[in-house]
């Protein structure tokens, strides 16, 4: 799925967003661009079912009429997030950030990364909110369209700078994530003869308590020669 996200100002942030088949939405900050792509990766709207058989019961007290459904299927019938989108759970909570770019002279990151559940459990949101060296980075993040042909999840992240960048995640049986993308992603990070035909990858290792993580940045021009990028250290607020 490709959304088309239109910024028609960054400060504050405010455009639409459209898939192919679905009607642009506006969304005026960060919290409707969220909502927004919440609902466009969802189910594309259907057309109302028939209405299931009731009874109704009606009460004179105070609670007026109530409603009795007798379909058995009506209290099982919201979808359950699958086990391996539950596996991005191990990610949720706020976190210190702390890192730099590699090299010779290393450009601190600080700040924090904060991890939660869309309602409904399938889509993990991400927001960012960090500085590179004198550069305010803020950005979200939403993670969670499952590919079980590749066991990854599609990222897609939207920035302060109206950027819209994409990657792929998986998770081994050692709880170890790795994240792939292209030169455009983090693009305040990039060195400035970065090939824009290039691609990066991180390797993000939780401890084994859960109240730390450590992620290795690599980044390539040719695909296949890798050099050191970013190191980060995150730890786990209350």
């Amino acid at each position: 799925m490709q959304i088309r996200l239109r910024i028609e100002r960054t400060q504050p942030l405010a455009g639409t967003a459209a898939t192919n088949g679905r009607d642009p939405l506006h969304f005026d900050g960060w919290l409707e661009l969220l909502s927004v792509v919440s609902e466009l990766t969802g189910p594309a709207p259907s057309t109302p079912a028939a209405p299931s058989s009731t009874t109704t019961r009606t009460d004179q007290g105070a609670g007026g009429a109530v409603s009795e459904s007798s379909d058995p299927r009506h209290a099982d019938s919201a979808p359950a997030p699958s086990p391996e989108t539950q596996r991005l759970g191990a990610l949720v909570g706020r976190w210190r950030s702390q890192g730099h770019i590699v090299g010779d002279a290393p450009v601190p990151i600080t700040g924090t990364d904060t991890y939660e559940w869309l309602p409904g459990g399938f889509f993990l949101a991400h927001h960012v909110d960090v500085a590179i060296g004198e550069e305010k980075v803020q950005a979200l993040e939403l993670i969670g369209e499952y590919d079980p042909a590749t066991d990854s999840f599609t990222a897609r992240a939207y920035d302060n700078q109206g950027n819209v960048t994409t990657m792929q995640a998986r998770v081994d049986e050692r709880g170890m994530w790795t994240f792939t993308g292209g030169a455009d992603v983090a693009p305040v990070a990039q060195p400035a003869a970065a090939d824009a035909g290039g691609a990066v990858r991180s390797t993000l290792t939780l401890t084994a308590d859960r109240s730390g993580m450590t992620a290795r940045w690599e980044r390539s021009d040719d695909g296949s020669s890798w050099q050191p990028w970013m190191d980060m250290t995150f730890t786990r607020m209350p």
